[in-house]
């Protein structure tokens, strides 16, 4: 087993394999680099010596003395380690690289490797590795700052992630209009934002991550009637528990639902448009909504 220094912040190429030519490739690869390189003859030692906080990957022999390759990219998932996997097979074979492909591998090589082939793959997985975190650490921010509103604003947030007019709002919640802008300023103030269209691109990031039990903000759009309401009434101490879990996960490097992707995209264009789209239809209603405001209890 060959571990040089270690840091929580330092990439780390993990290379499980009792092959020692593949470490040996993998470190003269990245040598020289920002990466680091860490071998192992066999699963059970890497699992012991493996912090789960280190970013990195981890290049995987699917024949190993002590468990499968299959093995222990379950047991990984189990345990929450969200690190990306790169396959080698020693005996390459269509319908085993179909099945680690489908189970999260990032790629499948085939033995004897070449260094090229080795050096994109790592690459990618280190790529993928920490675009992960870079959106973890971004929707660990979003949930934070959501688990410091009341539920009062949870809802005005929810509905603005519908694409709900102010007057539209102020209805449902049997509110008025002059309500319903205030609690709406409040919002923009906790969460830093500076108009209400900075407001519902949070809200619909927001439904996009699941930080909200929104609905599919496009379906609400057409279908929602205003009478359904199913907003959250989470309490504080469950959403206080569900924050660290997250934040354990993000620790982990573990693939949230936002990361469903194997190449790690999202759809930001989509969004966007999405966005736009219902940043002007709020504007046509709001305009409606200011003259002919509620007077509704505040």
């Amino acid at each position: 087993m060959h571990r040089p220094r270690t840091s929580s912040a330092f990439r780390t190429v993990f290379v499980v394999d009792p092959d020692p030519s593949i470490g040996a490739m993998a470190r003269s690869l990245l040598d020289g680099s920002e990466v680091g390189c860490e071998t192992f003859a066999n699963a059970h030692s890497f699992l012991e010596a493996l912090d789960t906080s280190r970013p990195g990957c981890v290049v995987l022999e699917q024949r190993i003395p002590d468990m499968s390759g299959f093995q222990l990219l379950r047991r990984l998932a189990e345990t929450g380690i969200g690190l990306p996997l790169v396959f080698v097979l020693g005996r390459p074979n269509v319908p085993t690289a179909v099945e680690l492909m489908r189970s999260g591998a990032v790629h499948v090589l085939e033995k004897p490797l070449r260094s090229i082939e080795l050096l994109n793959a790592i690459q990618e997985a280190l790529e993928l590795d920490q675009n992960r975190r870079a959106r973890c650490t971004s929707e660990l921010r979003l949930r934070e700052l959501v688990a410091k509103l009341s539920r009062k604003e949870r809802e005005v947030l929810e509905l603005i992630g519908l694409g709900r007019s102010v007057k539209s709002i102020a209805a449902q919640l049997d509110l008025s209009v002059r309500a319903v802008e205030q609690r709406r300023r409040g919002l923009m103030e906790k969460l830093s934002l500076h108009s209400p269209v900075e407001l519902l691109r949070f809200s619909l990031t927001l439904k996009q991550t699941g930080g909200l039990p929104l609905a599919i903000a496009g379906a609400a759009l057409a279908k929602q009637s205003p009478d359904s309401r199913a907003l959250s009434e989470t309490n504080g101490p469950t959403r206080a528990s569900n924050l660290q879990e997250y934040r354990e996960n993000c620790k982990n490097g573990s693939m949230s639902s936002s990361f469903a992707s194997p190449a790690g995209k999202r759809p930001g264009g989509e969004l966007t448009a999405l966005t736009d789209a219902v940043a002007t239809a709020m504007r046509e209603r709001d305009a409606e909504g200011i003259r002919a405001p509620r007077t509704k209890r505040s």
